[in-house]
């Protein structure tokens, strides 16, 4: 159980990170201790807790540090094309 309760959006802000993270996308990440290799190679962060912090950001820019107003605007946006995206098949 999560000390930190995200709300709807920051969940999904946080799931896509940790995907990014966890895909080819980036060759840093190390599945066994689902950390970014030590720095100088990557962060060296513990990413399902760095994820979680819509403030924090990838050294990398994989994903970009986030306010309250983008996390509920990227959310929304994401809502309204996924809906479009339902109505082309």
């Amino acid at each position: 159980m999560s000390l930190i309760k995200l709300t709807p959006e920051e969940s999904l802000i946080q799931q896509a990170r940790l995907k990014v993270c966890q895909t080819n996308e980036c060759k840093k990440y190390v599945k066994f201790t689902m950390t970014c290799k030590p720095w100088p190679i990557g962060c060296g962060c513990f990413l399902p807790a760095k994820t979680r912090i819509m403030g924090a950001k990838c050294p990398d820019d994989y994903w970009v540090a986030m306010s309250e107003h983008e996390v509920v605007d990227s959310a929304y946006t994401n809502a309204v094309e996924s809906l479009g995206e339902l109505e082309n098949e």
